[in-house]
């Protein structure tokens, strides 16, 4: 999976590319369809093939420890406490 896609995109075989259309709740909500952390909102991230609330740390989106705020740290490019 690709994050660099822009928004709305997905990363099939190395290139970014619309996902198909899926049924799924209002963009950006508890719920929405993702494959990705990235693509979910700030605050959520992807489990089983939906945003879901992030209850531990802020839920930034990373790759890497220093990107996360003070005191959290990077795991399945989620920041958490």
């Amino acid at each position: 999976m690709n994050c660099e896609c822009p928004s709305g995109e997905v990363c099939t075989s190395g290139k970014c590319k619309l996902p198909p259309a899926q049924p799924s709740t209002d963009a950006g909500t508890t719920g929405t369809v993702c494959r990705a952390n990235c693509e979910c909102p700030a605050g959520q991230m992807c489990a089983s093939g939906q945003c879901k609330p992030v209850n531990h740390g802020s839920g930034k989106v990373c790759q890497a420890n220093c990107e996360c705020p003070s005191g959290e740290r990077c795991q399945d490019n989620v920041c958490w406490l």
